[in-house]
C-alpha cells in the first residue's frame, strides 16, 4: 500500500492525464470583480484606524468581503497581506511623528511614540524601525 502512492504520483506527473485540472475560472478571479472597491475600502479603513489593534476580520468586515477575498485582493494587487499592510501603515505613522517632532523640546521620545503606534516594547519597536527604515528611530528624532 505504501509503495503504490508514490508510484501513482509518479505516473500521474509523468504521463498526460486529466486528473490534475487547471484552476477553474472562479479560482483565478475570486477577488477580481470587487478588487478596486474592496482595496479602496480596506485601505481607507486601515488608514483611518492605523492606531487601533485591528484584525483581518475587522478589515474584511469594513470592506465588506470575506477574509479570503481580502487576502487574495491584497496579495494579487498590493503584493502583501491584510495584516502586513496595517503594520507598515503604523510604522510609517511612527516615522512621520518622529520626523515632525522638535528634537530640542524633549517632549517627544521614542518610548512615547512606540506604544502610540501599537508597539508594546520600545526595544522591539527600535529593531523593527531599523529593519524598515535603515536607521534607529532616535536618529530620525534628532534629524
Amino acid at each position: 500500500m505504501r509503495t503504490s502512492r508514490p508510484a501513482a504520483a509518479a505516473m500521474l506527473s509523468a504521463f498526460p492525464n486529466t486528473w490534475i485540472t487547471e484552476p477553474r475560472h472562479y479560482d483565478r478571479t475570486a477577488a477580481t470583480p470587487a478588487t478596486p472597491a474592496t482595496l479602496a475600502r480596506a485601505v481607507a479603513f486601515i488608514d483611518a484606524d492605523a492606531d487601533l489593534d485591528i484584525s483581518a476580520t475587522d478589515i474584511a468586515r469594513a470592506a465588506p468581503v470575506t477574509v479570503r477575498v481580502l487576502q487574495l485582493a491584497f496579495r494579487r494587487r498590493l503584493d502583501t497581506t491584510p495584516m502586513a499592510y496595517p503594520r507598515r501603515a503604523r510604522m510609517d505613522r511612527a516615522d512621520a511623528q518622529l520626523f515632525a517632532a522638535n528634537p530640542g523640546d524633549g517632549t517627544t521620545t521614542v518610548t512615547d511614540v512606540a506604544p502610540r503606534w501599537g508597539h508594546v516594547s520600545p526595544s522591539r519597536f527600535c529593531a523593527r524601525y531599523r529593519d524598515t527604515f535603515g536607521q534607529a528611530p532616535s536618529d530620525t528624532l534628532r534629524s
